[in-house]
């Protein structure tokens, strides 16, 4: 009888054991360990080739010129009263401090004070080349993007295109520099990284190398703390259609492993829509999807492309914004908030953003909770399952003057940057 087929459905929250081709199962457990707990490991590593052998030279060297000065010098030295004084001069000498409060006199002390220094001077190197080796290590690893960061609430851009850049200058422009730290995955070359990290060295950016779409690199970007990801169509190393593919499987890893994160995902065909919500994508940009407009309105209305241009720039004086809604005007008209935001703070208001919430397991549950509630609550907890629906944004342009405002709604304004 012919087997049949068999459907493995993995629950969220749990991790795939398949290693990427290419990585070893050591490679990807050493990728997966925070950055402390690696340098941590190097230095026990390092200690044991190393600096096992300099403690117990360090501690031969000390011990035994210490002794070995005090029986020469305790008999016609002043200076060395108790065994406590060999042992300082001894550190002294083997550091090549040499306070001289404490010095040899006869012709046995300064030749066994000269082998100290000299045995000091060797020691203390091995010491210090070992821990810098140790440090210039870790210094490299976080220059070539192969640390972990550690940093939470900030912003992920994965890929990288002819846009990436102005992406990289508008989301510290919204944010403010001082505000966001900016956390790049791709692939790009060593110099090309150094040269956009030189180029915007007064903002915080880090780098991650590596395929944005693996979750092993994803963890290594601190997914789980991010507040916000950026996936862009990827050119770099790929054809538009490979782009688009990427894009969806790194939109559905990150919402994997932090289903929290606003996701915007770029892609250059629109036919790729539906497979970029299904992967759970909050927004969805395709490239050059407004080029049409622009072109026919530069015909037909001259004037409106530019007015779409002064809003987009980077570096324009007017800045579109989503602003929180001052909780008095709950309950209130859109007219009265318009007329307020304009006159009281130079705002001009255009629309409203009304963000719902998602249904969560709470909201299943009954309000006694009863042992059948429990028991649901345990039985999704055990299979890694989650109730929640993507957190609905709706946006009205324009809305009529009668439009009553309530506490989930925030508001767009046009106003001057900061």
């Amino acid at each position: 009888m012919a087997e049949q087929a068999q459907l493995v459905v993995r629950p969220q929250g749990s991790r795939s054991t398949s290693t990427p081709a290419g990585t070893t199962s050591a490679q990807r457990r050493w990728e997966q360990l925070s950055a402390r707990e690696r340098l941590r490991r190097v230095i026990r590593r390092e200690w044991r080739r190393l600096g096992v052998r300099a403690a117990i030279s360090a501690t031969i060297i000390v011990g035994g010129s210490a002794f070995l000065m005090y029986l020469l010098e305790h008999d016609r030295n002043e200076l060395y009263t108790t065994p406590w004084d060999g042992l300082w001069w001894a550190l002294v000498t083997m550091t090549t401090t040499g306070y001289g409060d404490i010095v040899p006199k006869s012709f046995e002390g300064r030749l066994l004070g000269g082998f100290t220094v000299v045995a000091g001077m060797g020691l203390f190197s091995v010491l210090t080349a070992l821990i810098a080796s140790v440090f210039v290590t870790e210094s490299l690893k976080e220059a070539r993007g192969l640390e972990t960061v550690k940093a939470r609430g900030h912003v992920i851009i994965a890929g990288w295109n002819w846009a990436a850049e102005q992406v990289v200058e508008s989301v510290a422009d919204l944010y403010g520099p001082d505000k966001v730290r900016v956390v790049l995955v791709n692939q790009l070359p060593e110099e090309s990284v150094n040269e956009i990290l030189f180029k915007y060295r007064d903002l915080d950016i880090r780098f991650v190398r590596g395929d944005f779409t693996q979750e092993t690199v994803l963890e290594r970007a601190n997914i789980a703390g991010a507040s916000a990801a950026i996936v862009l169509a990827d050119t770099t190393s790929s054809t538009s259609a490979r782009a688009d593919e990427r894009t969806v499987l790194a939109c559905l890893a990150m919402k994997h492993l932090n289903p929290e994160v606003r996701v915007t995902g770029e892609l250059l065909d629109a036919q790729n829509a539906s497979h970029l919500k299904q992967a759970s994508a909050d927004e969805i940009v395709v490239a050059g999807e407004f080029n049409s407009f622009l072109l026919a309105t530069s015909a037909a209305t001259p004037g409106v492309p530019q007015a779409v241009r002064a809003l987009m720039a980077p570096d324009s004086p007017t800045l579109l914004r989503k602003m929180p809604l001052p909780s008095r005007f709950v309950n209130h008209t859109f007219d009265e908030l318009a007329a307020w935001l304009r006159q009281d703070q130079g705002l001009l208001a255009i629309g409203v953003v009304t963000e719902t919430r998602g249904l969560t397991l709470a909201d299943v549950l009954s309000a006694d909770y009863t042992s059948v509630d429990d028991f649901i609550q345990r039985k999704f907890s055990e299979a890694g399952l989650e109730i929640g629906a993507l957190a609905q944004t709706a946006v009205q342009v324009n809305p009529p003057s009668s439009y009553v405002l309530r506490a989930e709604d925030s508001v767009l304004v046009l106003g001057f940057r900061d």
